[in-house]
């Protein structure tokens, strides 16, 4: 059989509130519970809101909660919830659902709607009117419609919007414009809209034209503010003031590149093949891969050229060499992979009478440098090409 008890709580609930005591207390009650200094319940119509704490309370919307030293839910909101001290919810209208703050020192003010605040900083955190977005960590900035989440000086501004933060202590500053993301320990991008920047201590500097650069890699990044829009991946990889680049070239820091090239491999990650169709071998390999640069378009507009360049030496070294590989056809059907060898090379000469054209010559096997003969040898105003024997 069931009994009627009076239960009382810290600050003390009603003397008269009866209780079911069964396998668990069930209030029977219908008249909202009252825990003074403690918890508050609000009364019907709007009997789904709550307050513990000193200095804790609600507005007059349905569904807040209010937790903790001076939390403060105003105005007619639904469904904010506050956990911590000193937060104050400002947030007029009868709409804007699901606010959340929770931490210290927290201001929501109006219009700062669809918001979620887990703060651990410091300082003051007051997203502007109409901000909404999620921010978790010590940042004291909030910007429009974007995601923060990290500690350890993290830095951003209210000025910013639709931008992605991850990691500690980032840093996208005031002058930065709205859609970057940005991950990574110390990662930062400064003054510049649309950028990813991915990895540790990787970063778009303040200045120039580089909207849109992508960053990826351990320290990778631009060197300089003036650098234009790149493509930068790999450790250490970095951007001079070159605009236009792509890089996946890590550990490159080189300022001698030409604006508008594309390098790949670096000083710690070295690429010596290149490899370009349906992988090195296949059962089923494309019929050709062609390789060209852009044309013309249009009534009379001329092409650029296609150029293959040699690497340079220095002082009384020899320069590198452009050589084009052929294979040789083997006499008998097998399936082992056929011998590679150079057909023609262009490499530059040095003596008087030869030319930079060495080609395969299959009695000698091996390459001869194509030679010019004497003045007239091949008629008036004209030099025979010599294959030497």
């Amino acid at each position: 059989m069931a009994r009627t008890e009076t239960i009382i709580l810290g600050g003390g609930i009603a003397a008269t509130l009866p209780f079911t005591v069964g396998t668990l207390p069930v209030i029977v009650s219908t008249t909202p519970p009252s825990i003074s200094d403690s918890v508050y319940k609000q009364s019907v119509p709007n009997g789904r809101s709550l307050s513990m704490g000193a200095g804790a309370s609600f507005g007059t919307g349905d569904g807040q909660v209010a937790i903790g030293w001076n939390c403060t839910i105003g105005q007619a909101a639904i469904g904010q919830i506050a956990i911590g001290s000193n937060i104050s919810m400002s947030i007029a209208g009868g709409g804007f659902p699901g606010a959340i703050a929770i931490g210290n020192n927290i201001t929501f003010g109006t219009n700062t709607n669809d918001l979620i605040a887990i703060y651990c900083g410091t300082g003051a955190l007051a997203p502007g009117a109409g901000t909404t977005g999620i921010v978790i960590g010590d940042s004291a900035g909030f910007p429009h419609q974007s995601v923060v989440i990290g500690t350890g000086g993290l830095t951003t501004t209210n000025g910013i919007s639709r931008t992605t933060l991850v990691g500690y202590g980032i840093f996208c500053s005031s002058g930065a414009g709205s859609d970057n993301t940005i991950i990574g320990a110390q990662a930062q991008v400064g003054g510049q809209a649309e950028c990813t920047v991915m990895g540790s201590n990787a970063g778009v500097q303040a200045g120039g034209g580089s909207n849109g650069a992508i960053a990826i890699g351990y320290a990778a990044g631009y060197n300089n503010a003036n650098a234009g829009p790149s493509i930068i991946i790999g450790r250490f990889a970095r951007n001079q003031s070159q605009n236009q680049m792509i890089l996946l070239a890590p550990g490159i820091n080189d300022a001698s590149l030409p604006n508008n090239t594309a390098a790949f491999g670096g000083p710690t990650c070295a690429i010596s093949t290149v490899v370009i169709g349906s992988g090195s071998l296949s059962a089923s390999p494309l019929a050709g891969v062609t390789v060209m640069c852009t044309g013309g378009q249009g009534t009379d507009i001329a092409a650029g050229s296609l150029t293959l360049r040699a690497p340079v030496g220095t002082g009384q070294a020899a320069g590198g060499a452009v050589d084009l590989v052929s294979t040789l056809v083997s006499v008998v059907s097998s399936a082992t992979p056929q011998t590679a060898r150079v057909g023609l090379r262009v490499l530059a000469g040095n003596t008087n009478g030869e030319s930079d054209v060495m080609i395969y010559d299959v009695q000698a096997a091996g390459l001869t440098r194509i030679m010019f003969g004497a003045a007239d040898s091949g008629g008036v105003g004209f030099r025979q090409l010599i294959v030497p024997n």
